[in-house]
C-alpha cells in the first residue's frame, strides 16, 4: 500500500514549479524548507513532470 495516497498534496505556486503554497497561505521558494514544512503537516509536495511525452505515449 502506497503510505503517501492518504496525505494532502501541496501544489505549485507558480508555473516554473520553483514554488509551492501550503494552506496557511506561506508560499515557500526552497525545496528544502518546503520538504521540511509538508512534513511537519503531514502533507507531501507536488514533483515536477519530468517525462517528456504524456502517460499515455
Amino acid at each position: 500500500m502506497d503510505t503517501n495516497s492518504h496525505k494532502i498534496m501541496v501544489r505549485f505556486y507558480n508555473a516554473s514549479g520553483t514554488a509551492w503554497q501550503f494552506p496557511d497561505g506561506a508560499i515557500i521558494h526552497n525545496a528544502y524548507e518546503a520538504q521540511r514544512k509538508a512534513d511537519k503537516l503531514g502533507m507531501i509536495l507536488e514533483k515536477r513532470n519530468l517525462r517528456r511525452f504524456s502517460n499515455s505515449h
